[in-house]
């Protein structure tokens, strides 16, 4: 169980990571479009502000609103799977996946059609979060299937 907790948090912290990397990624694109020059040093310095910044200094930390949902989902899929289905991985990047996208697509509705993460205003960026979460479900799914085989 202990080892169940830990890899849900680590499932959240590597989506959130995804997130922030897709998020700023898209910003940072369209910055170039503009013509603004990019270098090495703007990425990486305004991807270590972006994790900073969306997570601790901001009205809704962004680690909050993705394991809310990315937890409940993964840990009732854990159980669906212990009961109905086989161990595999499936289930769970699906799981993963489904959080994300109602997430980004439910979220905009609860705060008045404000996109809080700034990498979900397009389809493309809600694609992008998507995939993020089946990232998130796979680890999760992988690493509970490992923990499965090894207790065998």
């Amino acid at each position: 169980m202990i080892k169940s907790f830990f890899d849900l948090l680590l499932t959240v912290l590597v989506v959130t990571i995804l997130v922030v990397v897709v998020s700023t990624s898209s910003n940072l694109l369209w910055l170039n479009s503009m013509n603004m020059p990019i270098d090495f040093n703007l990425v990486t310095s305004t991807f270590l502000k972006d994790i900073v910044g969306m997570n601790f200094n901001s009205q809704i930390p962004l680690y909050l609103l993705i394991s809310v949902p990315l937890i409940l989902f993964l840990f009732c899929t854990k159980i669906i799977s212990k009961r109905f289905l086989t161990n595999r991985i499936f289930p769970y990047v699906l799981s993963g996946g489904i959080s994300m996208l109602l997430l980004m697509v439910l979220l905009p509705f609860a705060l008045d059609n404000l996109e809080p993460i700034s990498g979900s205003r397009t389809n493309i960026g809600k694609l992008c979060m998507t995939i993020c979460g089946c990232l998130g479900g796979y680890l999760y799914g992988f690493r509970q299937i490992r923990n499965v085989d090894n207790e065998i």
